[in-house]
């Protein structure tokens, strides 16, 4: 749909990335309240709202990092070789690249995304984990107020194996 290499493709890259000695940063972007957008204007307008996402994105960053739509509203930029402060760079530009309106049938849309930056290796061993690692932080960006960026810390992982703990044994009381 977007012309993005999809979730296979970025699992392969992040892969080998991980396998490499180098150091690097992953910024997991999700689309603050899409579905609202869906509800109201159609998938079809939804679909080319992400598409005008991915152009803008890719325009705003260059060629300098991988960038993959993982599924519906989410996507990933991996920069391989980028600090933390590079990566909180790249946060900055993703939300200005989102400033600007989206057109859909003559109406303008104001639309934000938040980020969630995990580092490899330091924050995770494998692809999996490493991604993980970014939605954790992406849920404490939105949990903040949304359109912001939150770097992973292990507190959030120990906080969401509480928050599924307690939803289990509410379940079974």
């Amino acid at each position: 749909l977007t012309g993005l290499p999809n979730r296979l493709s970025l699992m392969n890259r992040l892969r080998q990335q991980i396998a490499q000695p180098a150091p690097g940063c992953l910024l997991f972007c999700d689309l603050d309240d899409f579905k609202r957008i869906n509800d109201n204007f159609g998938h079809s307008q939804g679909d080319a709202i992400l598409c005008q996402l991915a152009q803008r994105i890719t325009s705003a960053i260059g060629h300098h990092c991988f960038f993959a739509r993982l599924a519906g509203d989410e996507f990933i930029l991996l920069l391989p070789g980028y600090s933390l402060k590079q990566a909180h760079d790249v946060a900055e530009v993703i939300r200005l690249a989102m400033a600007a309106p989206f057109e859909i049938d003559g109406h303008q849309l104001f639309i934000n995304a938040s980020v969630g930056i995990s580092l490899f290796p330091s924050d995770a061993l494998s692809a999996e984990q490493l991604l993980r690692n970014a939605d954790s932080a992406l849920f404490k960006a939105k949990s903040a107020g949304r359109e912001g960026y939150a770097l992973y810390t292990e507190e959030l992982t120990a906080h969401a194996q509480y928050r599924i703990e307690v939803a289990s044994d509410l379940r079974r009381a």
